[in-house]
């Protein structure tokens, strides 16, 4: 039964595009098919007319507020947290407005560190749809998401609670592989100033008993075993009024001095 229900779950996730059954799933192949927004009543009754830019963030409000609120539940979160998953299968349009991206950051950074594990799932798949987009990778660099997503591929728990959260850590790990991959010197950099423990994560990577967590894991380990523990430059190389991202230069042995770099 066990072996019948995993086919399906494999056959559900290709048709969704998250995984290929005949590869690794460390990549997903493309992303997920994201459907048109709509504006779903009018006056006239069902409508699907696409709402105005405006209208959009109107109606989006509710959302961040049902996890801002102060007196928020368990159920309106977990609610919250499904809508914003569906928002992030949406397409481009507006999910890109700097007005949308800062709340729904925000939003996000709330829900991933919840008290209930279901709303903190609901935000690590909704995290991994907005991580396709180029425009909040940085924002996801830069926040306490990578760290949780980190620490859900590092920590390695109960055979229980290992198999009820697999294709969360699934998807950790997957979105940290390609965040590493692409951003080597900014997630370890990022990790580290958190306070998480890369270096001895990195020598006990094969503990990780899941074996598509522990592919992902592997290509993370790939990706920032050679990266220096400590960032001299912080991050970038600074020349008077020049700025290079450290992720944009190739990696080297010989040490030139920023006075010598010439951009």
């Amino acid at each position: 039964m066990n072996g019948c229900f995993h086919q399906l779950f494999l056959k559900l996730s290709s048709e969704l595009g998250y995984v290929d059954p005949e590869k690794s799933s460390i990549t997903p192949l493309h992303s997920p098919m994201r459907s048109p927004f709509s504006s779903f009543y009018s006056k006239d009754g069902f409508s699907t007319k696409k709402p105005t830019q405006q209208e959009f963030l109107d109606g989006i409000q509710p959302i961040f507020m049902m996890i801002r609120h102060k007196d928020s539940t368990v159920e309106s979160r977990i609610q919250a947290a499904k809508m914003l998953c569906d928002v992030s299968s949406k397409n481009l349009c507006y999910l890109e407005l700097d007005a949308f991206r800062s709340d729904c950051i925000q939003a996000l950074k709330t829900l991933i560190v919840d008290d209930n594990a279901d709303v903190r799932q609901y935000a690590v798949m909704a995290t991994a749809a907005f991580a396709e987009l180029p425009c909040y990778v940085e924002m996801i660099l830069h926040s306490c998401l990578l760290v949780a997503m980190f620490e859900l591929v590092e920590n390695s728990p109960c055979p229980e609670e290992a198999y009820a959260t697999a294709q969360v850590r699934r998807t950790a790990a997957i979105l940290l592989a390609n965040l590493s991959k692409s951003h080597p010197y900014t997630v370890r950099e990022e990790l580290e100033k958190q306070h998480c423990d890369v270096h001895g994560w990195l020598k006990s990577i094969l503990t990780i008993s899941d074996l598509r967590t522990r592919d992902s894991a592997i290509v993370i380990r790939s990706a920032l075993a050679d990266v220096p523990s400590s960032i001299i430059h912080n991050h970038c190389l600074i020349n008077e009024d020049y700025m290079v991202d450290s992720d944009l230069l190739l990696s080297s042995t010989t040490t030139v001095a920023t006075h010598n770099l010439i951009l």
